[in-house]
């Protein structure tokens, strides 16, 4: 056949012709079991599927072609290519080989699944032959060729790698164009020396006689073969059976992983061998876990006797607590599944149901597959292998637990006698339900109730441990006898159950509960059971209602209940105050909603405190609400002195119908109790439930503090201020309040603060919110002339120019002021007085009228800004500084970004930050100059150096010299400045330095005053290159031309007269002062010496053909010229007492040619000039 009578087949573009007609060839011995269109099509799936694989050729692809249609029976491939080795002739890497061996074992086929999702399967044969065992991995493609081979054949197995094993030693793999042969006896390749071969046989052991970590093989009948569960290890799911065999002598589990169901050829009742297998023991029972063997089918004919499973009723396996027991019996409750999360955050079901027969009942609890069958309620259930174990949280005290190895079915046929006789006596069974006083007197478990509801409050949500939503309920059941609280979890919280409703209540637990009326609860869980309004059971339904009226309450008036102090009570009134829900953190971590709000009658108003869900009903100030069942108590905090608590028991009802009479009476009554508006100026004493109308006139930011100095339990507040024309006061804001989107400007309404005296205060008085405050921002109802004074007062509140701030001559002023942030130093850390921690950065500000550093202090220094942006700071403090006026923004002040129109009405930082600095040239610079900006190129860069001030205190300083078109100068960095990040060759941008002279030239200094930036690109354009910088800064001299006032001077010559007698010499760590060898105290400073600071440095001269000058080189430069660190050459002095060792890296710099920046110095000691050594340009012999 020619290429064309392929075409659509994924071939390789250079395919030789001879790989070409072998996959030819291979299609002509299964072109009577498969068309040529499916041989393309298989080809290519093959292909895409092996495409990661480097050896997989398209002979490959149709070569597991061949493989997949299969071998009549055990006809594979009769040619085998390759040399037939002996097991110890191969070693590890050895490919291409065969072997011939005796099958010693095969084991039961795995599935997997790989990196890449692919499913795929995996096999292990053990094999020997007269010189030695290997083990022989079979995958996906090869396992076909187990069912055509059993322990004890001889193969040959062709096509064979050699690799290392997972546990050491060489295992033997196959590859998708591997073989195995069955050979016969007499065949062309059956071994002539099979004598030597190791044999073969099976011995059988019963299973009574089995012993741990011994292999061995057994034979019986196979009774039980659940379906396989689900698992999860380290992300990856996997699947796993557990298998009961039985023979004469017992019985015993036999667990395989990740089976493959198609290569079990299984069923129950059949007779099976399990082979080479090694029992363990768990728990003192033996069982059998699938590893290197397998079971199969015994078609021996061997006989075992039939086994019939025991059927337990369910009392007699309660009785004697069985294992391993089978059950039988009706489902009598189901709950839904229950989805959890295992440690290793694999999710898991479990479900419980209820199995009942004629002589008992028992909880059942199903784990994973099991708890998502199908199952129902009067359905029947036989349960295998399940063990019967205590439980305190079930009615019978008992449950049964499933597992790996258990079995359910569910209404499973040939037991019609048995369903018949459990159907019969439950149905014939009858309730027995108690009366609620004898319940309660028992503390019943497992309590049957039919009541009637006389109290059916809302629902509450709440949050499990797991961060899962929950419901829980408390209604009211009562009967003839009494009353008790019934609480509903879960969907039973949800179920309609309203007042007057008939309930019956199954398997319910009676507990005490302190919080009950009664003392007592019934609590319902995962068996009990709830009908609403039952049928069949209509006499007793109405003897109830008959006995009980629902509606028999009696509302009280609010003054009367206060002075009789009721504990509990029943009000109808006008909500007359009604502020938002406060959310708060319980001790649980858990979060609460609290809501207090007022409740006026005829008689008198009393607070009433909302908690939970009834905290967020909708409630509105004006609606009518009647409370059922609160809880009166002293509130020292109301201003009546009480208040009304709701709880569980308690039922609110907003708008109820009720007389229109009565609910006109209670708005007159609203209307007569609305407090007027209290002047700030009338202010005079202590006052509560006071109603304020102002403008804010400060705003501080929210305040986090510790309550109690218990840092788990956080409180907020802040403090704003308040003016209504007559005065102003500090009104202080707590928990949600604090949240409250104030700004200054806003005219604000509170009702219901309370006034105290306040020494901090200029008037004396502050107010305080809490939870009873209500907030309004609405203007509706505020006079004109009140409007017009609020009109006034916020006109006066607009931040003032920065350049008026030096009119102002108080400090500790507030202030507030916007502008762009021109500058901003970096957080600096530094102790207080009382030993903590603070932060301070600071920041230049201007606006085109003028320019002001502010201080953040603490958490106002963490805040995002951004050089550039406008921004307004409220709250700032005056403070008075030596030359100028500077402010300090801390704990009060308040900073806000500013928006697109104010923004917009500020000057361009551009043109703010050309107007604050004069852009000046390098050699235009004079010592008196003041506010100017220069921008450079970096030229040299020295390291970050440590320094002790005077105070003792540490400081920071960096050196570097910069240069534009016009000359270079030296820089010095100062603490914060001293960190910017940059290198040589880098532009740089320099605001607000201030100049010194020092060493007959001009400085700059770049202290807290000044600022680093980067330069705009025109700038950096302005600039020459660093080489063009270099070539013009550094002027190479002869040395006999060099004079005392000589700086960034070039000097090649050769390196000699090198002393390296002293490398080290050690300081001082407190004053830098020289010591003398081994001083353990400064003679200078007084301080004791630990561990000295060593100074590196390696004199010389450099000589040209002019003459020789002096030379020292120190620290980074020495380290340089050795080529090796300070810490290095200190630890080897340490180590070998003396530096000998670096004598060899001495002498070997004399003649050295170098090439160095430096400035001259006069040595008044020898009367002669010195080079003091800034660069290393180069070094060459």
């Amino acid at each position: 056949m020619e290429r064309e009578d392929f075409n659509g087949m994924n071939l390789d573009q250079d395919i030789s012709d001879e790989d070409f007609n072998k996959i030819v060839a291979i299609y002509e011995q299964i072109k009577d079991r498969m068309s040529k269109e499916d041989f393309i099509a298989q080809f290519n799936e093959n292909k895409e599927e092996n495409k990661d694989i480097a050896f997989f050729t398209d002979f490959s692809c149709a070569e597991t072609i061949l493989n997949s249609v299969g071998p009549e029976e055990n006809e594979i491939l009769d040619e085998v290519s390759g040399n037939v080795l002996k097991i110890s002739d191969v070693e590890v890497g050895n490919e291409n080989f065969d072997v011939v061996a005796r099958v010693m074992s095969i084991s039961n086929s795995r599935a997997f699944v790989s990196g890449k999702g692919r499913d795929g399967k995996l096999c292990n044969l053990e094999v020997a032959d007269n010189t030695g065992r290997v083990r022989v991995v079979l995958w996906t493609q090869n396992v076909k060729h187990v069912k055509y081979i059993s322990e004890g054949d001889i193969v040959r197995i062709g096509d064979i790698e050699c690799r290392e094993g997972y546990q050491g030693g060489k295992e033997f793999t196959l590859n998708p164009r591997s073989t195995i042969k069955r050979l016969e006896e007499g065949s062309r390749d059956y071994p002539n020396d099979i004598d030597l071969y190791p044999d073969y046989f099976e011995e059988f052991t019963p299973i009574s006689e089995l012993r741990p970590n011994e292999q061995a093989n057994i034979r019986g009948r196979l009774i039980r073969y659940p379906t396989p569960h689900k698992f999860n290890s380290n992300g990856r799911e996997g699947r796993v059976v557990s298998l009961e065999i039985q023979d004469e002598s017992g019985k015993i589990a036999y667990t395989i992983w990740n089976p493959v169901p198609d290569d079990l050829d299984i069923e129950v009742g059949d007779v099976v061998k399990v082979i080479n297998e090694e029992p363990r023991e768990r728990n003192g029972e033996i069982s059998f876990s699938s590893f290197s063997g397998r079971i199969v089918r015994d078609d021996s004919g061997y006989k075992v006797p039939e086994f019939t499973d025991r059927i337990y009723k369910i009392q007699e396996a309660i009785d004697g607590e069985i294992k391993d027991v089978t059950l039988f019996g009706k489902v009598t409750k189901v709950q839904s599944p229950n989805e959890f999360v295992r440690s290793d955050d694999s999710k898991g079901f479990v479900r419980s149901i209820e199995l009942s027969d004629e002589t008992a009942s028992i909880r059942v609890t199903l784990w994973n597959n099991d708890a998502k069958l199908d199952i129902k309620k009067d359905d029947f259930a036989k349960i295998s292998g399940g063990d019967v174990e205590l439980d305190d949280f079930s009615p019978s005290g008992y449950r049964v637990n499933t597992g790996f190895n258990s079995e359910l079915e569910i209404n499973p046929d040939g037991y019609d006698e048995l369903v018949a006789q459990i159907s019969d006596s439950l149905e014939n069974k009858e309730i027995e339900f108690y009366r609620i006083s004898a319940a309660q007197d028992d503390e019943i478990k497992g309590v049957n109730l039919f009541a009637i509801v006389t109290k059916a409050p809302n629902a509450s949500e709440f949050t499990r441990r797991d961060g899962k939503k929950g419901y829980v309920r408390s209604i009211e059941i009562s009967d003839a006898t009494g009353s008790i609280r019934a609480t509903l979890w879960g969907d039973d919280a949800k179920l309609k159950i309203e007042k007057g409703d008939i309930l019956k209540i199954l398997d319910g637990n009676v507990e005490e509960d302190e919080y009950s009326p009664s003392g007592y609860r019934v609590n319902t869980n995962r068996d009990s059971e709830i009908e609403i309004n039952p049928e069949g059971y209509e006499d007793y339904s109405n003897q109830l209602r008959n006995e009980i009226d629902v509606s028999n309450y009696s509302i009280q008036k609010i003054a009367d209940a206060q002075e009789e102090l009721q504990s509990s009570v029943n009000f109808i009134g006008i909500v007359t105050k009604s502020p938002k829900v406060n959310e708060f953190e319980r001790s649980d971590g858990k979060k609460g909603y609290v809501r207090s709000i007022d409740l006026t009658d005829d008689t008198a108003t009393i607070r009433v405190t909302l908690w939970g869900d009834d905290a967020k009903l909708k409630i509105e100030k004006g609606d009518i609400l009647k409370i059922l069942d609160g809880s009166l108590e002293e509130d020292e905090y109301s201003p009546s002195g009480y208040r009304v608590n709701t709880g569980r028991d308690c039922e609110l009802e907003v708008n109820p119908d009720i007389d229109d009479d009565y609910v006109q009476i209670l708005e007159n009554e609203a209307r007569s109790l609305e407090k007027p508006v209290k002047k700030i100026i009338d202010i005079d004493s202590e006052e509560m439930d006071v109603t304020l109308l102002g403008i804010v006139t400060k705003v501080s930011d929210p305040i986090e503090f510790a309550r109690n100095n218990n840092e788990n339990d956080k409180g907020i507040f802040k403090s704003i201020e308040l003016a209504d024309g007559t005065g102003s006061i500090r009104v202080t804001l707590w928990g949600d309040d604090a949240k409250e989107n104030i700004g200054k400007g806003t005219i604000l309404k509170l009702t219901g603060v309370n006034i105290r005296e306040d020494d901090y205060a200029d008037s004396g008085y502050s107010a305080n919110t809490n939870f009873n405050t209500e907030f309004s921002s609405e203007t509706e109802g505020i006079d004109d002339e009140l409007l017009s004074t609020f009109t006034r007062i916020e006109s006066q509140l607009n931040p003032i120019d920065i350049g008026d701030l030096e009119d102002i001559d108080d400090e500790g002023d507030e202030v507030d002021i916007m502008g762009r942030l021109i500058t901003l130093s970096s957080i600096r850390e530094f102790e207080r007085d009382d030993g903590n921690k603070g932060y301070v950065c600071s920041g230049d500000f201007a606006d085109g009228t003028g320019k002001i550093r502010v201080s953040f202090w603490n958490e106002k220094s963490e805040y995002p800004f951004e050089i550039g942006r406008a921004y307004k700071i409220e709250n700032a403090r005056i403070r008075l500084g030596m030359y100028e006026v500077e402010l300090n923004a801390g704990r009060s002040a308040r900073i806000i970004e500013a928006d697109e129109v104010e923004e917009a009405a500020l000057p361009s930082f551009e043109e703010l930050e050309n107007s604050l600095y004069e852009l000046k040239n390098i050699e235009e610079l004079d010592e008196d100059d003041r506010s100017f900006k220069v921008v450079g190129r970096i030229l040299s860069l020295n390291e970050i150096r440590e320094f002790q001030r005077s105070d003792g205190s540490k400081g920071l300083v960096r050196g570097m010299e910069i240069g534009d078109n016009t000359g270079i100068i030296r820089v010095s960095l100062w603490d914060d400045t001293a960190r910017t990040p940059c290198d040589v060759g880098d532009p740089i941008k320099i605001k607000n330095p201030s100049v010194r002279f020092n060493d007959n030239q001009i400085e700059l200094s770049v202290g807290a005053a000044a600022a680093v930036d980067d330069p705009t690109q025109d700038e950096i354009d302005s600039l020459p290159s660093y080489k063009e910088l270099e070539d013009r800064a550094y002027q190479l001299k002869e040395i006999e031309e060099l004079n005392e006032f000589d700086t960034n001077i070039r000097v090649k010559g050769i390196f000699t007269d090198i002393y390296g007698g002293r490398l080290l010499t050690p300081r001082c760590p407190h004053c830098n002062n020289t010591l003398e060898e081994d001083e353990e105290e400064c003679s200078y400073c007084g301080n004791e010496v630990d561990e000295p600071n060593y100074l590196l440095m390696l004199p010389g001269k450099i000589q040209d053909d002019t003459g020789e000058v002096s030379v020292t080189f120190f620290n980074n430069l020495a380290e340089e010229l050795l080529e090796m660190k300070t810490d290095d050459i200190v630890s080897l002095y340490e180590t070998e007492g003396d530096l000998g060792a670096m004598e060899g890296r001495v002498e070997n710099l004399e003649g050295l040619t170098l090439d160095i920046l430096a400035d001259v110095r006069f040595s008044d000691y020898d009367e002669s000039l010195r080079l003091s050594p800034r660069r290393i340009f180069s070094k060459e012999l």
